[in-house]
């Protein structure tokens, strides 16, 4: 049996994530689809890898807790790759935990999700 390191619990979340990879000449972007997030970062499938530690800026679009569908950005970096079948899953740990200020739709959604449980 394994023992979990992770300090805060993922849940799922419904929406995609248009990453760019910061630090890099080109202008390349991603289309992901999310598999699950945390206050610390994001889970998600993508037909491209990335390197590790791939620095990234990502643009969440979310069906928010109201029914609508919201956008915000966060920047983070790739700290997990796993070929899975003919996807990707990345893991993308955020520079700063999801904060009302700067994330203000996310953080209420996020925080209703995990009051569910």
């Amino acid at each position: 049996m394994s023992i979990s390191k992770r300090e805060y619990k993922r849940y799922p979340l419904t929406g995609t994530a248009e990453i760019k990879p910061l630090n890099t000449n080109a202008s390349l972007s991603i289309d992901t689809l999310i598999a699950n997030i945390s206050k610390v970062g994001l889970g998600l499938y993508s037909t491209k890898p990335l390197e590790l530690k791939t620095e990234v800026s990502i643009t969440l679009s979310f069906i928010s807790i109201h029914g609508t569908l919201h956008t915000e950005q966060i920047d983070g970096y790739v700290i997990n790759t796993k070929k899975i079948g003919s996807l990707n899953f990345l893991g993308i740990a955020f520079h700063d935990e999801i904060d009302q200020k700067r994330n203000p739709v996310l953080f209420e959604h996020y925080y209703r999700i995990i009051n569910w449980d």
